[in-house]
């Protein structure tokens, strides 16, 4: 659809109502809104990607991209140990070893 292909291409400010439009339509779908937060990021619009973060772990709270996502605009906004709070909270609901790592090393990368 146009909305992936324009985020792929890097059009932004083309996804960007497209998108918002999908997930107006779209409340429950937790892609969209992943999407959404990451476009949010991308445009330097960090509060905004907080507030899409925030609306998908009231929906899904062990939601292991949300908790990541927001624990990596945390640290970058220099709330280093809300964001570990967040990391642990995605190592231990992380369902696989393999995710659990992932985590670790995403971590292990921040601090």
């Amino acid at each position: 659809n146009q909305a992936n292909q324009d985020i792929q291409q890097g059009d932004l400010e083309g996804a960007l109502p497209i998108v918002e439009k999908i997930v107006q339509k779209q409340p429950n779908n937790l892609n969209w809104q992943l999407n959404l937060a990451k476009i949010y990021e991308l445009k330097q619009n960090p509060t905004q990607a907080e507030v899409v973060y925030d609306r998908i772990l009231q929906q899904e709270s062990n939601n292991l991209s949300a908790l990541i996502g927001k624990a990596i605009l945390r640290q970058q906004q220099g709330d280093g140990n809300s964001a570990k709070n967040l990391l642990q909270q995605a190592e231990q609901s992380a369902p696989t070893v393999e995710l659990k790592a992932k985590v670790r090393a995403i971590a292990d990368s921040l601090f």
